[in-house]
């Protein structure tokens, strides 16, 4: 489907892209023989969590392909951040996850009109182009289906969870019914990749440093890249995601391929201590 750079012979990246690719299409296979089944509100959000984290693990994959590993260790943040959002909302219970997650849409929108609006460039024609009151209308009533005491003097929530990520994940992890999953707790990954990669995001000091970037001799030229380790390192998360992901949608969604999904992951622990191991010798 995509024209795969130099990396694509490099069997780290062959075989945790493979895995990746299984895991969406045990989920698209699935899909493709329910979906008239699926009618709730949750379902079709589901949809579109798919189809985001399938696009962005695709874009790690080919740009990793490419050898341009950093802008692709920046995406795997991203990606695992959608995991983890999507996981608690499939575990937790309706009222206090998915209920706010999509109240807060028409709260998170005013919030971004307004900020947008203090530019005086943008004002005029921001207030031309969409109806101010609508908008203003459309998030109190969200607002006051979150908090009933909330007024007009009130200010609008910033979030729709007060929890952080790390308090969101270590909650996901207790409640995440995929525990038959080898590998399925995430709060190991929030506090080394998702920390780690906190560099790249933010343009701090190790994102420029020998951290991530070494120099590489090439055709009898020097060459600033990444080190291959992070192109492997991006390859093995990047598929755990995936699996993860896929099977708790597809598990929700009552697709019968929770065996399947339970091989995938064994696969990838088998693949991974073999990239370790190779690393080590």
């Amino acid at each position: 489907m995509y024209d795969y750079g130099p990396y694509k012979k490099h069997k780290t990246f062959d075989i945790f892209n493979s895995l990746s690719e299984k895991a969406f299409s045990c989920f698209n296979n699935s899909f493709a023989k329910e979906q008239e089944k699926l009618e709730s509100t949750f379902h079709h959000h589901l949809v579109r969590f798919k189809y985001i984290s399938e696009t962005t693990s695709a874009s790690i994959r080919l740009i990793n392909s490419w050898t341009f590993t950093i802008p692709a260790l920046t995406l795997l943040r991203s990606r695992f951040e959608q995991l983890v959002v999507c996981s608690y909302l499939i575990n937790e219970d309706v009222k206090i996850g998915l209920d706010k997650y999509i109240k807060h849409g028409p709260i998170n929108s005013y919030r971004q009109h307004q900020m947008a609006c203090k530019d005086d460039q943008l004002r005029g024609s921001l207030s031309a182009m969409m109806d101010d009151k609508r908008i203003y209308d459309e998030a109190f009533v969200n607002q006051k289906c979150l908090n009933e005491k909330f007024t007009e003097n009130d200010k609008f929530q910033k979030k729709w969870t007060t929890l952080d990520l790390l308090s969101m994940v270590k909650k996901r992890d207790c409640l995440s019914t995929s525990s038959v999953l080898p590998y399925n707790r995430l709060e190991h990954d929030y506090l080394t990749i998702y920390v780690v990669l906190s560099s790249l995001v933010h343009a701090d000091i190790s994102s420029v440093n020998d951290s991530f970037l070494n120099c590489y001799a090439h055709k009898d030229k020097i060459v600033l890249m990444a080190s291959p380790f992070w192109m492997s390192l991006a390859m093995i998360c990047c598929a755990k995601y995936d699996i993860i992901q896929c099977f708790e949608m597809s598990n929700f969604l009552g697709f019968s391929c929770s065996s399947e999904y339970i091989e995938i992951m064994k696969c990838w622990e088998e693949m991974k201590d073999n990239v370790v191991k190779e690393s080590d010798g």
